[in-house]
């Protein structure tokens, strides 16, 4: 694959160090520049608005000044940016967690049962609400009896925020769904984003990959099915690297890939659903939930799929801002 240059002020990206999140940070960064490209020059010019009323934004283009030479570079970089944010915000202060009680702990990447768990008000919310980035479609490969998918969850938020940020006249409210969607649309076509495997050996699920471990060797080894696929673009924060590929995808396919018209996120999510069951789960990942060192086909294999789900997601996002913002 080529390498086509980028300029962008990379200073911006490393001002703040910030974690290792879903899709990582290539990933996002990726399908954003996708969809950036994407959008319509209406479109375009609102969502560069909308994103100047997050709390972030000036953090994103501080140290690219604010000349009409800089405009664009401007608006992509806060595009790209924001990407992250949903993620940036697990590190921030000023933001909590709240999460299930279970078994007298709480745990925070499962909806609580009040209002809040689904409440779209803005940014007056504090909550990282880690149980958005994702929706995870039981099953199981050993008929161990499975659990359904809780919401509200990616399935959920996606349509809420999508028809606010068509409907609303609140600023604050559609830049805060806009940043939203831009992460999720991004998170649900990463397949173990869309599916838990229920085994004898994790009769309560795996946590979509994050259970089933890859070093077969090392008992301290951290490495797990689920930040393979996360990190198949690189977790630096890259922004040059993203742009190059999201670029070399978009002139290779030479067009919209075959499914990136269909609108339902409940579509998205079932697909990377089959996927994850077909690509994230096969061999030589064990069917019983153990240790399963990879092998470079499997990897292999892996990245063509994460380059396909990529490219589809970003054109897929385009679509959803283009209409909602027409």
């Amino acid at each position: 694959m080529k390498h086509m240059p980028r300029i962008l002020c990379i200073c911006v990206f490393l001002s703040v160090a910030l974690p290792a999140w879903p899709w990582s940070r290539g990933g996002h960064m990726t399908v954003a520049y996708i969809a950036y490209q994407k959008l319509t020059p209406a479109a375009k010019t609102k969502v560069d608005a909308l994103l100047t009323k997050n709390p972030d934004y000036n953090s994103w283009v501080m140290q690219i000044p604010d000349t009409p030479a800089n405009k664009d570079l401007r608006a992509l970089t806060a595009f790209l940016r924001a990407a992250l944010w949903a993620d940036d915000i697990k590190g921030e202060a000023g933001y909590r967690d709240v999460g299930a009680v279970i078994n007298g702990a709480m745990n925070v990447n499962r909806p609580p049962n009040n209002p809040e768990a689904g409440q779209n008000i803005g940014y007056a919310d504090t909550l990282r609400h880690r149980y958005w980035h994702f929706h995870d479609t039981p099953f199981s490969s050993d008929h161990t009896p499975t659990q359904p998918a809780e919401t509200p969850s990616a399935l959920t938020q996606i349509p809420k925020m999508r028809d606010a940020l068509a409907m609303s006249t609140d600023q604050d409210l559609q830049s805060y769904d806009l940043v939203w969607l831009i992460h999720l649309v991004g998170d649900v076509h990463q397949p173990l984003h869309s599916a838990q495997r229920f085994t004898a050996m994790q009769p309560g699920g795996d946590s979509g990959g994050n259970d089933v471990k890859l070093c077969a060797s090392s008992p301290s080894c951290s490495q797990n099915l689920h930040s393979l696929w996360d990190g198949l673009f690189g977790t630096a924060l890259d922004p040059d690297a993203a742009m190059s590929l999201g670029q070399d995808l978009l002139d290779e396919a030479s067009g919209p890939p075959a499914k990136a018209s269909i609108s339902d996120p409940a579509v998205w999510i079932d697909e990377s659903f089959k996927l994850a069951k077909s690509r994230a789960y096969a061999a030589p990942i064990k069917k019983d939930g153990s240790k399963s060192p990879t092998s470079a086909a499997y990897r292999t294999k892996a990245h063509q799929t994460g380059e396909k789900q990529v490219l589809l997601g970003g054109y897929r996002l385009a679509n959803l801002i283009n209409g909602a913002l027409h």
